[in-house]
């Protein structure tokens, strides 16, 4: 195996936890940063789902129903989340934006029509496109946009889109404003968004890579190690 076997098989694979724990293994053992990284995410990821599982029942029962010891247990889940956060926002900066955005599995946001609760889907589980950041929801039928900062989030939630926002970013609640929001407010059309909806971009594959996605993944993938090595000389000086 190696880096491009790596991606390319995590892509095929998005919910494989444990691909992505052997693949930080065998990054460290070559000593590149990216492993950390990793297992932070991962451990981020876990965190979320826990998160989001209390914040759930919050939801349905009520915090006073939901008993202290859940109340106690969602804080210290919240700034183990937070550290976490931050943590990832000062590892991610070295390391190249394509291979982030092929290995982020943020959850989607914005996303219409609208859920009881919040919208189940992740990045790393939609079609992929053309387009390295955008890529095609099934169950909407609409295309998501990787956001590489907040401004870019939300420049697209002006716009009703629905956003991917990379899960290394330092969030805080209500950071970008929600469709929701902006219909309440009167700033945008709910009809309007509906009619000037951004048409999927072609699917190019659910689980099946294709071909040119392969070997450009093959192609670019030589590089990162290196750059990694090469930005973090830089930012120590």
């Amino acid at each position: 195996m190696n880096d491009a076997d790596f991606i390319l098989t995590i892509l095929s694979r998005p919910g494989d936890e444990q691909l992505r724990l052997v693949y930080a293994d065998w990054l460290e053992e070559r000593g590149d940063a990216r492993a950390e990284f990793l297992r932070r995410e991962s451990e981020l990821n876990g965190v979320r789902r826990e998160v989001e599982g209390l914040d759930r029942d919050f939801y349905l029962k009520g915090i006073t129903d939901s008993g202290m010891v859940s109340i106690s247990q969602f804080m210290k889940l919240r700034d183990t989340e937070a550290a976490l956060q931050q943590r990832l926002a000062e590892l991610r900066l070295p390391l190249d934006p394509r291979w982030l955005t092929w290995i982020d599995r943020t959850r989607i946001e914005n996303c219409l029509p609208r859920f009881d609760f919040q919208c189940p889907v992740q990045w790393d589980q939609l079609a992929l496109t053309d387009n390295d950041r955008v890529r095609h929801c099934a169950r909407c039928d609409r295309s998501v946009y990787f956001c590489e900062s907040l401004d870019e989030a939300r420049a697209h939630a002006a716009q009703g889109h629905c956003l991917a926002v990379a899960s290394s970013l330092v969030r805080t609640d209500r950071d970008v404003p929600v469709v929701e929001d902006l219909i309440d407010v009167g700033l945008l059309d709910l009809e309007s968004i509906r009619k000037n909806m951004p048409p999927a971009r072609p699917l190019l594959t659910e689980r099946r890579l294709p071909l040119p996605l392969v070997e450009r993944i093959r192609r670019e993938s030589a590089s990162f190690g290196r750059l990694v090595a090469e930005v973090e000389d830089k930012l120590a000086e």
